[in-house]
């Protein structure tokens, strides 16, 4: 069984927001898909943008130091993305089981910004 890590920068002011869960049941699910073992999840939890955080300066240090795991999956820009020793593949949130909650949660986050 391959093993796999997460990687996910989100806004503090988001870390717990019902969004960013979503986010995290998506790499659960690539998993689950793929059979993998997820060991653990990254998540740099930033103010702005900026570069390299604390949680991705330890996600490449485990992987490239410790070999942590074989597959590293990336949220970004509303896909995931899945490095692997010889690939590199990419899941859209519409692929995942998860999307109409996604879809609510990004509705009703556009009109508490309107």
């Amino acid at each position: 069984m391959k093993k796999a890590v997460g990687y996910i920068k989100v806004r503090k002011d988001r870390v717990n927001s019902q969004l960013n869960q979503l986010v995290v049941e998506g790499i659960k699910e690539i998993c689950k898909r793929n059979n993998w073992e997820l060991v653990q999840i990254y998540q740099d939890k930033v103010t702005r943008r900026s570069s390299p955080k604390k949680e991705s300066r330890k996600l490449f240090t485990d992987m490239n130091v410790n070999n942590s795991a074989d597959v590293t999956i990336i949220f970004c820009f509303g896909e995931y993305v899945i490095y692997g020793p010889n690939e590199i593949d990419f899941v859209l949130m519409e692929d995942l089981e998860i999307v109409d909650k996604v879809e609510k949660e990004l509705f009703i986050l556009s009109l508490k910004n309107a």
